[in-house]
């Protein structure tokens, strides 16, 4: 007759912390799987409302050039402007035609937000100003905008220039002009709008947008473009700003070369590290998008020289390169803050926009 096994009495409690920790374990991983699709779907969401936000007001601002470029009394006074040899110095008295279109124009645009208009023929030529309409002809717009100048007069329609400098705008002094000697490569900065007058902002500060649309002649040719310049804080920068979330969400926008164009929610603290000159109102076009290294807010040091090498931050990156990042392990942003985040590329508007918040606060 076999006797009955007798078990341990110790056996029972360890088989229930064993039980205990494995649905421990189950449980923590699936709150762990649960989080991690609740910080994806934030970014992705996040993202994705600001990208439409954006495309929404582009739409808007193309729009409202269009309509004005081809409004009866703009375009018939623009066509006579670019149809005339386009002045070779500065006009003490502008023209009838030049003064009657910024009279026409000057009421208008505050009504529609822009500042000023300018009108530019083919040869990247501004012959005509609504701030300083006695200039004219030898003014050419900037070679980083050239491109997009192009890009319009060969396809008709309007395009978006992404934030910039004001002082962009280049006046070419040559030798039959000038009086002097040959001056041909000399470059003279000029037509800062009316806010960058003596005793206001430094140029570093300010950063303007433009929206242009094309002009057509009587018979639908391309002859010109109508260009207005935007104040990007009032709206561009506006938006991105309104969707963050939390203590260190934020999005912001970055052209191809990994600057950034729109204001960071870490200016302040930015300053405190050195990232950027005391005096820089707004880190928009005033800071490169790079990898430090380390954490800067933990007292990673790095070197000044050595930022200039470093490598963009992966989100930036990414994007960059055509993909649609997203990024739930932590990786570092432009401070060396571990963060988590989600990027992607806009052709049709020729930059990238990027979400992210601290991991910490994440994962917390």
């Amino acid at each position: 007759m076999t006797g009955k096994v007798k078990l341990p009495l110790w056996l029972l409690p360890l088989a229930l912390a064993g039980l205990v920790a494995a649905l421990g374990w189950w449980g923590n991983g699936r709150l762990s799987q649960t989080i991690e699709n609740q910080v994806r779907a934030q970014l992705v969401a996040t993202l994705n409302a600001n990208v439409t936000a954006l495309g929404i007001w582009a739409t808007n601002q193309t729009r409202l050039a269009t309509s004005l470029a081809e409004d009866t009394t703009v375009r018939a006074l623009a066509d006579q402007l670019l149809a005339a040899a386009p002045a070779v110095r500065r006009e003490f008295r502008p023209s009838p035609q030049k003064a009657q279109f910024v009279r026409e124009l000057k009421p208008r645009l505050p009504q529609l937000g822009y500042q000023v208009a300018q009108l530019v023929n083919t040869n990247f030529q501004m012959v005509a100003n609504s701030q300083h309409p006695q200039w004219g002809g030898r003014l050419l717009v900037s070679e980083e905008h050239t491109n997009k100048y192009a890009q319009l007069f060969a396809s008709g329609e309007p395009v978006i220039i992404t934030p910039f400098k004001p002082d962009m705008l280049l006046e070419r002094r040559s030798p039959e002009h000038a009086g002097g000697p040959d001056r041909t490569n000399e470059f003279r900065r000029f037509n800062r709008p009316a806010l960058l007058r003596a005793g206001q902002r430094r140029r570093g500060d300010i950063t303007l947008m433009q929206v242009a649309a094309p002009v057509r002649d009587p018979g639908g040719q391309v002859v010109g473009a109508l260009a207005m310049i935007i104040n990007p804080d009032k709206e561009f920068s506006r938006i991105l700003s309104v969707a963050r979330s939390g203590e260190s969400g934020e999005t912001y926008a970055f052209d191809q070369t990994g600057l950034l164009i729109s204001h960071s929610r870490f200016d302040a603290q930015l300053k405190q590290l050195g990232l950027l000159e005391a005096t820089n109102i707004s880190s928009a076009l005033n800071l490169r998008l790079r990898d430090p290294g380390g954490d800067l807010t933990k007292g990673f040091q790095l070197a000044e020289t050595n930022l200039a090498t470093r490598p963009l931050i992966r989100l930036v990156a990414g994007a960059l390169d055509g993909q649609d990042t997203l990024e739930l392990n932590p990786v570092r942003d432009y401070r060396g803050v571990p963060v988590v985040g989600a990027s992607c590329w806009l052709p049709q508007f020729g930059f990238g926009v990027a979400t992210q918040m601290d991991a910490a606060e994440a994962y917390r």
